[in-house]
């Protein structure tokens, strides 16, 4: 393949030319994943980081410092969280405008990965009719399934912002190199940067780099030194991001990584090529052994491949480039796979950035035959037209795909019942059923869900929710003993120790309750529930200054926990403190604007110490919010009728 000495010397397309290819990826993007919009949040991590994250509810310094200076609980990602909260402003909580951002995102990553591909065929694309395949691999990445996940799941905003910035690094480098400017080598070293602040998977761009330099036969010297910027900044974050999956991760031997890795690695390949099966998980609860099929033959499949594009290398490095460009950018997922006791094989989101290297060797393919295809006059059925029809119908299909495999996403219920039709062994499917149902009521289903969980894997989390179902259906006993249950089976967990206190709490054996929960707090002395739900026992015996101190640590351990300032407020008023409780119940609208109860408390307050028009607006965002709300609505015409009083 012929390389330009800069990219500058292959033009890119005209100004229209580029405007119709930008509209035309926007409009496969909206036919493919259009309905998708319309899908709802699911309870699979989208309440912890979007629609139950206090932190993205407000754009000030104190959300600032929070998002900068904690994990997601695993993951550092402040520049995901600030999307989020530009995304809170626009729209609240409606899953629409979340959905809408990342598609927009992903059609960008699209039309960037066309413009890698472009760079890197140089002078030869422009000679295959306008950059073909360049084109073809754009398209590829926009409607390839294995990258729906990512783009129809609001927690995998961090996937593709990252991804996004990566690539817009990669192309700035390019960029330098030809042109040596160093304002663009310290601008792709800033994105670099914003990439790692999305999420830290993109940390092996500077491999990516020197891949490239070696491709480009630049790998001097001054390329190893411009790199120490680049690995300094992987490193760092790669430090921050170990301290932040240590208690999530799980530990596994080099054995296992090594063959996890080998499976892994297989698995994306395969789904590649045959997109079909996909699920929102894959786990495994076999045991992992070289002596078993299901790892040694994907191991030596792998060595195979491996020692294939190696032996490519002398005659053309692009196979290697695209090969290795996959398996690089693919590593840090490699040590991903033990989460706690449990073993995942992949996640299709995490081939969202590896599969540009594939994507390159189907241009390869793609360049190759177009060039050895003959030219004829002009005729429909030439054998280009034919070609490029049959590109198009295989784009085709794998949107067609994708927009099925998008309707998965439509709501939790749908996610996980699909995810148990791909993996009917897929025990936190079962789980995930089963909370979902026990926070619905239907507690039938939970526990049905729930049982069969426990059949496939006898999990704590499974036993606690459990017990919660038997709970609310008055089976005291069964439920203490899912709940000692689950404490067998991990007795590192605070999760049954909640589950204990609570059910304490609903059995009316408070004193047993707060046991449970100084027992949690000993073990997990950051636990701002713990601290919050022994706060409300406290004041509810009437120990309101033991309260107040339980309440007042909830906050200092999660400042934008708004449930905990709520009971604080509560808390203070009973002390007569209205001023101080006020305070709160303002804090609490900033964090949680539409807490319909704290605006009704903070009207009432507002009313006892005369400033009426104030009660007035609180009793008015109360009927915003509750237009039926009968407290507000008689609170509003005693004021309007003795406004003096």
């Amino acid at each position: 393949m012929e390389r330009p000495t800069s990219p500058v010397a292959s033009a890119l397309p005209s100004r229209g030319r580029i405007a119709a290819i930008v509209i035309a990826f926007l409009a496969l993007a909206l036919l493919v994943y259009g309905r998708s919009l319309g899908n709802d949040f699911v309870r699979w991590d989208d309440g912890l980081l979007i629609f139950e994250n206090p932190a993205v509810r407000s754009f000030s310094l104190s959300s600032l410092r929070t998002i900068f200076t904690s994990y997601d609980p695993e993951l550092y990602i402040p520049f995901t969280f600030l999307a989020y909260q530009f995304d809170y402003l626009i729209g609240g909580t409606h899953a629409t405008v979340y959905h809408l951002h990342i598609l927009l995102l992903h059609v960008m990553n699209a039309l960037l990965v066309a413009w890698v591909l472009f760079l890197l065929w140089g002078r030869t694309v422009r000679a295959t009719r306008g950059g073909i395949p360049a084109l073809c691999g754009g398209l590829l990445f926009l409607v390839h399934p294995l990258h729906t996940e990512a783009v129809a799941w609001a927690s995998a905003m961090k996937d593709v912002q990252s991804t996004f910035f990566f690539l817009a690094s990669f192309i700035t480098y390019i960029y330098y190199r030809c042109e040596q400017r160093k304002s663009l080598y310290w601008w792709s070293i800033g994105l670099f940067a914003c990439g790692l602040l999305s999420k830290v998977m993109v940390a092996t761009l500077p491999v990516a780099l020197l891949l490239l330099n070696w491709r480009n036969s630049h790998l001097d010297r001054q390329t190893w030194l411009e790199k120490i910027p680049y690995f300094l900044l992987a490193l760092m974050f790669g430090f921050v991001a170990v301290v932040g999956k240590s208690e999530a991760m799980g530990a596994s031997d080099l054995v296992t990584t090594i063959l996890m890795a080998a499976k892994s690695t297989i698995f994306y390949l395969q789904k590649f090529v045959l997109p079909f099966g996909l699920s929102v998980m894959y786990p495994w609860t076999q045991p992992v052994s070289i002596s078993s099929p299901s790892f040694f033959v994907p191991l030596a499949v792998l060595l195979v491949i491996v020692a294939g594009v190696l032996a490519t290398i002398r005659r053309t490095k692009d196979i290697a480039f695209g090969f290795f460009f996959f398996l690089v950018t693919l590593a840090p997922t490699f040590f991903v796979y033990a989460k706690g006791n449990d073993l995942y094989i992949a996640s299709d989101r995490y081939a969202y950035i590896p599969s540009i290297g594939m994507i390159l060797l189907v241009c390869l393919i793609v360049e190759a035959l177009w060039l050895r295809i003959p030219t004829m006059p002009r005729s429909p059925k030439s054998p280009r037209n034919v070609f490029i029809l049959g590109i198009l119908g295989l784009i085709g299909f794998f949107g067609f795909l994708s927009y099925r495999q998008s309707r998965v996403w439509q709501n939790t219920e749908a996610l996980f019942t699909h995810a148990l039709t791909v993996q009917p062994r897929a025990f936190v499917a079962h789980m995930a059923l089963g909370s979902l149902y026990l926070r619905q009521g239907k507690l039938a289903e939970a526990a049905e869900h729930l049982r069969h969980s426990i059949e496939l894997r006898d999990h704590h989390k499974a036993r606690t929710n459990l017990g919660h179902v038997y709970a609310k259906q008055g089976r005291w006993e069964d439920a203490r003993r899912e709940i000692d249950r689950a404490r067998d089976i991990d007795p590192e967990s605070v999760e049954p120790l909640l589950g204990l206190a609570i059910l304490h709490t609903q059995a009316g054996r408070i004193d047993d309750a707060l046991v449970s929960y100084d027992a949690v707090i000993a073990m997990q002395p950051r636990n701002a529930k713990a601290y919050l739900n022994k706060g409300s026992i406290l004041l509810d015996q009437g120990r309101t200054a033991a309260a107040v101190a339980a309440f007042k640590e909830a906050i200092r351990i999660e400042p934008l926990f708004h449930q905990a300032h709520y009971n604080l407020g509560i808390a203070y008023t009973s002390q007569g403190r209205l001023d101080d409780a006020i305070a709160q119940y303002e804090e609490t609208i900033r964090i949680a604007p539409e807490f319909r109860q704290a605006h009704l408390n903070l009207g009432v307050l507002y009313a006892k110490i005369g400033r009426l028009q104030d009660a007035t607006e609180a009793f008015e965002a109360v009927l915003e919010i509750d237009p039926g709300n009968a407290a507000a609505r008689s609170a509003l015409e005693q004021l309007r009728r003795f406004p003096n009083e």
